[in-house]
């Protein structure tokens, strides 16, 4: 059986953690920092409807102390906080013209025998397209996970009515854009 290798994907004679590891940092911070604005936002939210967070194992129920108030919809609530996915598809965009540009100025002729001109997509940005792909399936993911604990944490009385599930690429558009028309 052979074995798979990933550099059959690649440019021979480039070097793939040059160009994985850098956007894999950004990955990293891009998580981090869009579980932090979700959290934060969520526990905005809750404080807006003066929400007493107690330990229900032991007896003492979630409160809510004016129940009139309702929640803000999930849609509002996390809108913006996977706007820096548009930075990791913008590096992979970047590397991918990198590559390109690399392949098309290197004149090496044993580059040039080994990879036949119809492979120059494959090589210079199948990779980096199938990790900005996953990269917005976890996004995806995540955002689902969240929904899931906003609807634990809210209490059914001031849950708002049901929103289409699109409202969840709201979290995709930065959060200084307006969805009518344009900045603000």
């Amino acid at each position: 059986m052979k074995k798979f290798d990933i550099h059959r994907w690649w440019i021979p004679g480039k070097s793939m953690t040059a160009a994985f590891v850098p956007i894999g940092i950004w990955t990293f911070i891009y998580f981090v920092m869009s579980a932090y604005r979700m959290s934060s936002r969520l526990l905005m939210a809750l404080r807006q409807l003066a929400w007493e967070h107690t330990y229900s194992h032991i007896g003492i129920q979630d409160r809510i102390i004016d129940p009139s108030v309702k929640m803000a919809p999930y849609s509002e609530v996390i809108k913006g906080c996977f706007a820096g996915y548009w930075w990791v598809l913008l590096l992979c965009i970047l590397y991918i013209l990198n590559n390109y540009l690399w392949l098309k100025r290197d004149k090496s002729l044993y580059i040039m025998k080994r990879l036949p001109a119809s492979e120059t997509f494959r090589r210079c940005a199948l990779l980096l397209l199938i990790y900005a792909a996953a990269v917005l399936v976890i996004s995806f993911v995540w955002a689902a996970l969240y929904k899931l604990r906003y609807m634990a944490l809210v209490p059914e009385e001031v849950l708002p009515p049901k929103e289409s599930i699109l409202g969840v690429l709201k979290a995709f558009v930065p959060k200084a854009y307006n969805m009518r028309g344009g900045f603000y």
